[in-house]
Formats: structure tokens, C-alpha cells, sequence
């Protein structure tokens, strides 16, 4: 699963094979493709192309008949992506215009139909609300609160066009996956939208999405090398095989979540094992035999752990399981594999419970469902029981426990801590560190206190009056690296979190000069462009620079960091330009360094023909690339190189929108002239037209168009 904060992204990966062909399973419908053949009298069924936003390539649904990895290998071989893949052997294939099919073992192709695109909850949803708004009051039609996906090889730039060109406006929410756009439509406007090519899925959105709350991310069910479909229904046999039967598993643990106390960990396994067992007949029994069959292991791990999978540094995934044997081969059918990077905990940003819960849906094998509220939702937030969606699902593959109905009280919920900040590994130089976090499922009488384990020191910490969150201050810190204990006790029981921090020595800030380089240069430019980088343990705070009685603050590529590269546009007066630079660290530090700059006259030398010469410039535009760009930005920069047998004596530039013209900054080098402009955009469409001119009065241009939208 893939995770983020701010941007919450949970990514989960479940992997499968394939089952026997002559059926194409998705949420509209089952499409029998024999009959689909039949009809058509050939390999590509009836239908039509909807409206593209490019006529390079389109979407196809295919079946393979056999040797299927063949077929895929030499799909991708001729220029084809596949994309997803929908059961039974099924897959979303982008090809381009002209695509030769020929020779392939493709039983079943065809554009994937608009009614196809739309899931039958969202159909559901059409029909309350013309129920509702009625034919009488058709001008003002209800809207429905959505997420339109598309498929994963389509550009955002094609995205935003579409929406576009229909007169729609995507919602903002952190949470969002980019393929997916939050929208909200009238029936009308879903009809025109489904059209597109490019679309693959419209489904329903929770109406916290557009109040802007973060949710979890599930970023697919995966089957080998792609994942399944949103268009797909997932419904396998399960452990039980054909028919709606019973099932006894066992389960066992590998390494867990380092930082959270084990007990609390198979705590919350079992409750989430729980949780599935009130819903249908599968029991789970603990084992200490990791690899026997029927087992569902779960392991918290980082890198490559055994699997095809690898969490590899620095990953956005979380974890992900497998689907039931079969289709997976033992023993690794329905493990559960976590990892262990991230900062798990109860009740916390990173619950264990809630990602457990759905990755055991998974192992359990069933895929993502249309409905907002339910657990197997792709997006979802903090659960603590089964959805009645989620348990439709899981009974189409399993009998009901022991009834029709749900026991009504769920297992208790644990105490737990989490620690917010500092972060796991931070550094300081001071010699104390605020730590601070939030606890869940706590009642009256429970206490905070930490314990430095390196220091030998310990205090109680505050819990605000809602004993939801705690804090510490001011907690001592030895030189080097100190392992802080943070403890929560409630009823006589306590859970534990330790963060390791270290406390640095003073050190000095640095600042260097990267351009020019060496720190110094000449130009015949009125301005000249300035890069750099600055450190400091504590981070960079600004870095400010003065010239002539001119002055400001330096562009940072990464405010607050510890390491960051900066860059700003110093203006110059003929002659000799000393520019004074500071970078000033967040502890207060300050270093400083000189870059000098001498303006020279421009002197031109003309031709020894000047009259005879008729070659005009090149230029080559470095920044930005392309002749039609998208951006919500309203300025950017554009920049690059021209060169001329005889010399480049100027470059100009003007933006058709607005008006604006100007001068580019230019600087001479060993290979002709560096410019660079910064232009205003205006809202809608914005022609950049540049030129660069010799002494001859050649001339060459380069044009682009610019939407901002």
C-alpha cells in the first residue's frame, strides 16, 4: 500500500494469475466473448471508437486465448502498453493508430463500450436523482459527487483537455491519485464524458473528498506485472473453491512493525481476522509454521523480501497480499506483506488495524468495490467494522457466518501511541527536543512520560483534555545519538514507542557559488543569473544578496532543508559588480560569499561582408521543452542558446496575450549566447514568440503556445 501526509497514499499490490478464457468479467456486465464472436464473424466485435483527445493512439479490450505471455511480450514488442488487465484473462491494451494484430492469439478485441464505463452505482445514483429533480426541472439537473479515472498512459495534459473541452472543472483534494480527477456532474455530462476514449472508469466519491479530507490510497489490484482494472469485478473461487462455502486458514507472523510492541501488533491482526470471521464462514488459527499451505503469513519488512515485489528505499508503497490459492502458488497465497519503513502504530496516521483489514480482503480474494463507505473502497479512511458493501462482496465467495446477521459488538479497540515529531532519525544541536503525538482509544486516568534511555533521564508529558493528544518539552539530550522511550500507561497497562534523535555538534553554514563559476565572470548583459547551494545541519533559512544598492532573497530549491540550492537575477551597472551574498541558517548562523561580475560595452565585429551574409541565427530553447504547454502557473521562464556565424547581437521575445514584449537577459559564452525571459501568462491561451538577431540583421524565431488553465 502507498501512503502519504498532507497527501495520504496508500498503495496496495495484490498479485494473481490467470483462469480459463470465454468470459470478460466486468461491474455493467459479463460479456461472453464466444457469443461476441460469434456475432461479428471475426476477431474484432462490434462497437465504435468514442472521441480522442489525440488520434495516435486508443484503447482496446482484448481476450488471449493462449500462450499468454508470448502474446503480452509481443504486444509490447510492436509498441502496444498493456495497461490492466480484467478477468478472466482479459487486459486494457493503448495501441497505436494502425496497430498490426496479425499472428496474435487474440480471441476477442474491441473498444471498450461507453456503458461499460460508468458503474452501476453511479447509474443507481442518476436514477434517485431524476427521481428527485423530475423532467420538469431539467434546466437546474442534480449532480452527482464523482471520480473520473483515466487510463494510466494518458498525459494530465490530455486529462485537463478533456475536462476541458467538456466545460468541467476537477475538485481539489490532496488525496488524489493522478489518474483520477474529482468532479461533480449532472447525468448529462457523465453521458458526454463516458465518450472519450481515454476514460477508463467513473465511480462514485465519498462527500468528505470534497470538503477536502485526506484518505488512504489503494493504487490497485495487481496480477503479475498490471493491475486489474477499475471496469473489472474481482471475484475468484476463494480458499473454498466453487460455490459459496467454508474455509479454515491459519495465519502466522514474521518480523513486525519495529517501534510498536509485537503483542499489540498480532493484537490487531487478530481483530482485523476477527472482523472477516463475523462476516462469513472462514476461521483462523495462530501457527508458528510460516510456509505451510492454507496459511496467511504476515511480515513487516523493507527491500527485497522473498517476494517479486521488492520495497525498495525511498518507496511510496506501504505493503501488499495475494490472492487465494488458487490462482496463486503456495506457500506465499494470501500473505500480507507490510512495510516497515513507515512510522505503524495504532489508531495513528499509519494504522495497522485499517491497513490490515483491507489487505485481508484482498488475501481473502476479493478487489476494490464502487461503494464510498465500504473498507474495499480504493480510497478509504480508518476503519473499525465491515461495510455492508464489503460484506455483499466477500459473501459472493464465501457462506455467512453461522446466520444471516453480524454479531452487533465488534472486538475492543487497544490503546495506542503515536509520535508525530520529532521524526524518526531527526538531528538538532540544541541540547533538548520537544516530542509530541496523539493517542487513540484512551480513557480517563491515562498518563504520558518519557524516559531517555541514553541520558538516564525521565519526566511526565501533558495529555490534553480530550486525551487525544500528548506532548513533551523540553526533553535533555546527550551529545550524539539518544533513544527516547515514550510510554502510555491506562489501567495498569502500558504500550511503548521509542524514537532515536541525535544532537550534533555546532558546525559552520556554507555557502558556495556555482554559477559563474569560480565566482566570477564577465558579460555585457545589463543582468546575469546567480546559482548556488547553502547547508547547515539545522537547515537553511533564506539566502539574501546585495549588488549596487539592490538587493533581495534568493530563490531556495528546498526551503528549511539542510541542504538546498539557490538561484536569483542580479541586476548590473558597467564596470565591476561585487555581489555580496548570506546564507543564514534556522539556529541563526550566517556565512557569506562574493561573486564578482564585470559588465563590459558590447562590441560587435562585423563581417568582413557584411552585406553578403544572409545566415540567420540558431536557437536552441532549453526551458521549457515543447511548442504547447500546459501550466497553472501564472510566470515562467524561458530560456536557452543562440549562435551565429557572424554573432548574435540581441534576442527578443513577446506574449501575444497581455501584450508584453521585451529583451532577453543574455550572457556570452564559448558557444554562442545564453538567454533567458520571464513572461506573464494570462488565463486561456498565451503565444510566445522569440527571436534572436545578428549584426547583420538576420533573424530566426521559435514559437509556442501556452495554456493556462
Amino acid at each position: 500500500m502507498k501512503h502519504r501526509l498532507g497527501a495520504m497514499l496508500v498503495v496496495c499490490a495484490v498479485s494473481s494469475s490467470l483462469v480459463e478464457a470465454g468470459e470478460l468479467r466486468l461491474k455493467t456486465r459479463s460479456i461472453d466473448t464466444v457469443s461476441e464472436l460469434s456475432k461479428s464473424g471475426t476477431a474484432f466485435a462490434a462497437g465504435s471508437i468514442g472521441r480522442r483527445m489525440t488520434g495516435a493512439r486508443s484503447h482496446w479490450l482484448i481476450e488471449v486465448q493462449e500462450n499468454l505471455g508470448e502474446v503480452l511480450e509481443e504486444l509490447r514488442r510492436r509498441g502496444a502498453a498493456v495497461l490492466s488487465q480484467v478477468p478472466e484473462n482479459g487486459y486494457v491494451v493503448s495501441a497505436a493508430e494502425g496497430f498490426d494484430w496479425s499472428g496474435l492469439t487474440i480471441g476477442y478485441r474491441a473498444w471498450i463500450a461507453p456503458e461499460d464505463k460508468v458503474s452501476p452505482l453511479v447509474n443507481e445514483q442518476a436514477l434517485v436523482a431524476a427521481a428527485l429533480v423530475g423532467e420538469a426541472e431539467a434546466a437546474t439537473p442534480s449532480r452527482l459527487l464523482v471520480i473520473a479515472r483515466f487510463h494510466k498512459d494518458v498525459e494530465s495534459w490530455q486529462t485537463d483537455g478533456i475536462l476541458d473541452a467538456e466545460g468541467v472543472r476537477s475538485l481539489a483534494n490532496a488525496s488524489l491519485q493522478s489518474v483520477d480527477r474529482l468532479l461533480e456532474l449532472s447525468v448529462e455530462e457523465i453521458a458526454r464524458l463516458r465518450l472519450w476514449d481515454e476514460l477508463e472508469y467513473i465511480f462514485p466519491a465519498p462527500e468528505a473528498m470534497k470538503a477536502g479530507e485526506v484518505f488512504l490510497v489503494c493504487d490497485g489490484v495487481h496480477t503479475g506485472e498490471v493491475e486489474v482494472s477499475m471496469l473489472a469485478a474481482v471475484y475468484g473461487e476463494g480458499w473454498d473453491g466453487a460455490g459459496r462455502g467454508s474455509a479454515s486458514l491459519t495465519y502466522s507472523f514474521g518480523a513486525l512493525a519495529p517501534g510498536v510492541d509485537a503483542e499489540l501488533v498480532k493484537s490487531e491482526a487478530r481483530r482485523a481476522f476477527d472482523e472477516w470471521s463475523r462476516a462469513v464462514a472462514v476461521s483462523f488459527r495462530e501457527t508458528t509454521s510460516r510456509s505451510t499451505v492454507r496459511n496467511i503469513d504476515i511480515l513487516f519488512a523493507t527491500g527485497d523480501h522473498g517476494d517479486p515485489f521488492p520495497f525498495a528505499s525511498g518507496s511510496a508503497a506501504l505493503g501488499h497480499s495475494f490472492y487465494p490459492a488458487p490462482p496463486n502458488p503456495e506457500p506465499i497465497a494470501g500473505d500480507v506483506h507490510i512495510n516497515s519503513a513507515y512510522s505503524w502504530s495504532v489508531g495513528g496516521t499509519w494504522d495497522i488495524y485499517s491497513v490490515l483489514l483491507h489487505e485481508m480482503g484482498h488475501s481473502l480474494g476479493i478487489g476494490h468495490t464502487d461503494a464510498p463507505n465500504a473498507v474495499m473502497y480504493p480510497y478509504y479512511q480508518k476503519a473499525t467494522v465491515l461495510q455492508s458493501d464489503d460484506v455483499a462482496s466477500i459473501r459472493q465467495l464465501y457462506a455467512e457466518a453461522g446466520g444471516t446477521t453480524m454479531p452487533a459488538t465488534p472486538t475492543a479497540p487497544v490503546l495506542s501511541l503515536t509520535i508525530a515529531s520529532p521524526l524518526q532519525g531527526a538531528k538538532t544541536t540544541s541540547d533538548t527536543m520537544n516530542f509530541s503525538g496523539a493517542l487513540a482509544n484512551a480513557t480517563a486516568g491515562v498518563s504520558v512520560d518519557y524516559w531517555n534511555e541514553t541520558a538516564g533521564v525521565s519526566s511526565s508529558c501533558l495529555v490534553n483534555t480530550t486525551r487525544t493528544t500528548w506532548s513533551c518539552a523540553s526533553v535533555p539530550l546527550n551529545a550524539g545519538a539518544n533513544t527516547i522511550a515514550i510510554r502510555a500507561t491506562m489501567n495498569g497497562a502500558s504500550v511503548i514507542v521509542r524514537r532515536v534523535v541525535t544532537r550534533e555538534a555546532w558546525e559552520d553554514v556554507k555557502i558556495s557559488v556555482t554559477s559563474p563559476a569560480g565566482g566570477s565572470t564577465s558579460t555585457t548583459g545589463s543582468a546575469i543569473s546567480i546559482l548556488g547551494n547553502a547547508q547547515h545541519a539545522t537547515g537553511i533559512a533564506s539566502v539574501t544578496w546585495i549588488v549596487n544598492g539592490q538587493g533581495g532573497q534568493a530563490t531556495l530549491s528546498a526551503p528549511n532543508a539542510a541542504t538546498t540550492n539557490y538561484s536569483f537575477v542580479a541586476p548590473l551597472v558597467m564596470g565591476t559588480n561585487s555581489i555580496q551574498l548570506r546564507a543564514t541558517a534556522r539556529n541563526g548562523q550566517t556565512a557569506s560569499a562574493v561573486a564578482n561580475v564585470e559588465r563590459k560595452t558590447a562590441v560587435t565585429t562585423p563581417p568582413a561582408e557584411p552585406t553578403t551574409d544572409r545566415t540567420a541565427p540558431t536557437m536552441t530553447v532549453q526551458a521549457p521543452i515543447g511548442t504547447f504547454i500546459f501550466t497553472s502557473s501564472a510566470r515562467m521562464t524561458f530560456r536557452g542558446l543562440a549562435t551565429d556565424n557572424i554573432g548574435v547581437t540581441r534576442v527578443s521575445w513577446r506574449n501575444s496575450a497581455g501584450a508584453q514584449a521585451g529583451e532577453a537577459i543574455t550572457t556570452r559564452t564559448a558557444t554562442g549566447v545564453q538567454w533567458s525571459f520571464d513572461v506573464n501568462l494570462l488565463t486561456g491561451y498565451n503565444a510566445i514568440e522569440i527571436k534572436a538577431f545578428d549584426a547583420a540583421g538576420n533573424a530566426s524565431g521559435y514559437t509556442a503556445t501556452v495554456r493556462r488553465y
